[in-house]
């Protein structure tokens, strides 16, 4: 999503109850076309109920998981990686990404993305320090790419 503009930082902020902001009443507020969050919506309901459809698909893609015969471990059967989402979104079998190394080298980069943005969002948390330090650990070393990956324990798919 895009940047919020300081008139909508306002009326969000105007909307808070003892420090708690629920979103049904920013939609409600923003139903108002003379607000600034007006525009943060899209109020044709067609093109809005297309729109959440799709996001509940996603959910489905997300929860969809296989269970390795022999290990009994769990894991996503599709993965979104950013590279996907920049040439119009879909998925990618967490099977192919695992034994392609592009596909491989991405996800581990997303996966260090995703983890930055962890680490910015919980900074001021010190009991996660040590977590920190590992994926600074990691990030060091820089993994390099590998051979073709076949199917274990370790990579159940």
């Amino acid at each position: 999503m895009w940047g919020l503009s300081q008139k909508q930082k306002q009326e969000i902020e105007t909307l808070q109850k003892n420090g708690n902001l629920h979103p049904i009443d920013i939609v409600n507020f923003a139903k108002d076309p003379a607000t600034a969050l007006h525009n943060c919506f899209d109020w044709d309901d067609t093109e809005a109920a297309q729109k959440y459809r799709l996001e509940q698909a996603r959910s489905v893609i997300r929860v969809y998981v296989k269970v390795h015969k022999s290990t009994h471990i769990t894991t996503r059967a599709f993965v979104s990686l950013s590279t996907d989402r920049k040439n119009g979104g879909g998925y990618t079998a967490m099977a192919r990404v695992l034994s392609e190394e592009d596909k491989h080298q991405q996800m581990l980069a997303d996966a260090l993305a995703e983890l930055a943005a962890v680490r910015k969002k919980y900074m001021q948390l010190k009991e996660l320090v040590d977590v920190f330090k590992e994926i600074d650990r990691v990030v060091a070393r820089k993994p390099k790419p590998r051979g073709r990956v076949e199917t274990h324990a370790e990579c159940p798919l």
